[in-house]
C-alpha cells in the first residue's frame, strides 16, 4: 500500500474504533442503570413495570412511582421518585452551596427561613409563598425527613403539579439505588406529604423592601455598564480608524526597548 494513502486510512480506523469504544461504554453505562432499577422492583413484592425506565410500587398504603431518566448533551441523567402530595404551593430544597450563600449575604437572593439553624445552613429553599413554606417546615418531622432525604444523596425534593419528588441528578452509580433506600425515601416523603394540605399559605412570596432595592440596584448597575459598553465601542469604531497592530508595535519597541536598557 502507498505511504500517501495508509496515514488517512490508519486515521480513519482508528477514530472509528474510538467512536465504536464511547457508543458501547454508553450504552453499557444505561444497562446497568435500567438493570439496577429492575433489581429494586424484583425486591419490592409490590413493584411493577409502567413503562420504558419508570416503575410503580406501594408501601404502607402510599404508591410511589421511581424511574430513571437518560442523560443528554445538556442534561446529566438522573433518578427519580414521587409519591402524590397536594399543598398550596410549589417548593424545592437542595443543598445550601457557597453561591447560595453569597448572594444571601449581598442581599440578591430572598430564602425562607424556618429559624432551624442547622436546617437554613445545610438547606436552600426556593418557593413562590414563603408563608406555607415556613408553616411546613416549622414542623420539626418535615425538617428530618428533608435533611435525611439529601443525606442519601438525593440534590433536589420538589413539591409540584401533585407530587412530591426526591432526585439524585447526575445518577451514574446504580449502586446508589436499592431496596433499602427506595423504602426510606418512602418513608421521608411520605413524612413531609403528611397534613401538607393543610397549611395555611399566604398571598405569595414576602418581599422586604430593602432587599428588593438591593436587588434592582445590583441589576440596573450590571445592565448600564453592559449597554454603556456597547455604545461607547459603536462610538469609537465610527469616529476613529482602527489602529494597525504591525505599527503598534514598532511603535511600543522604543519604549519597552528603552524601558528593559534602564
Amino acid at each position: 500500500m502507498n505511504s500517501e494513502h495508509a496515514l488517512p486510512i490508519t486515521f480513519i480506523v482508528v477514530m472509528v474504533s474510538v467512536m465504536l469504544a464511547i457508543v458501547l461504554y454508553v450504552f453499557r453505562q444505561q444497562r446497568r442503570r435500567s438493570q439496577a432499577l429492575k433489581q429494586v422492583a424484583g425486591s419490592l413484592a409490590s413493584a411493577r413495570h409502567v413503562q420504558g425506565n419508570a416503575y410503580e410500587g406501594e408501601l404502607d398504603g402510599t404508591v410511589f412511582r421511581y424511574w430513571y431518566v437518560e442523560g443528554s448533551r445538556n442534561s446529566p441523567p438522573s433518578f427519580h421518585l414521587s409519591i402524590a402530595a397536594s399543598g398550596q404551593a410549589a417548593f424545592q430544597l437542595s443543598h445550601e452551596s457557597a453561591v447560595h450563600r453569597f448572594f444571601k449575604r449581598i442581599g440578591i437572593s430572598v430564602e425562607v427561613q424556618t429559624g432551624d439553624r442547622i436546617f437554613d445552613d445545610r438547606i436552600y429553599i426556593q418557593s413562590d409563598d414563603s408563608s406555607f413554606v415556613r408553616g411546613a417546615f416549622a414542623d420539626h418531622c418535615r425538617r428530618e425527613a428533608a435533611l435525611r432525604l439529601l443525606e442519601l444523596d438525593y440534590d433536589n425534593v420538589l413539591l409540584k403539579k401533585g407530587r412530591l419528588e426526591a432526585r439524585i441528578r447526575p445518577f451514574r452509580d446504580p449502586s446508589r439505588v436499592d431496596n433499602q433506600r427506595v423504602e426510606t425515601t418512602v418513608r421521608a416523603l411520605q413524612t413531609i406529604a403528611e397534613r401538607l394540605d393543610q397549611v395555611l399559605g399566604g398571598m405569595g412570596r414576602q418581599r422586604d423592601g430593602s432587599r428588593l432595592a438591593v436587588r434592582s440596584a445590583f441589576y440596573s448597575v450590571s445592565i448600564g455598564s453592559a449597554l454603556i459598553g456597547l455604545a461607547a465601542y459603536f462610538w469609537g469604531s465610527a469616529s476613529y480608524q482602527p489602529l494597525d497592530r504591525f505599527e503598534l508595535f514598532l511603535a511600543s519597541l522604543k519604549y519597552g526597548l528603552g524601558s528593559y536598557a534602564l
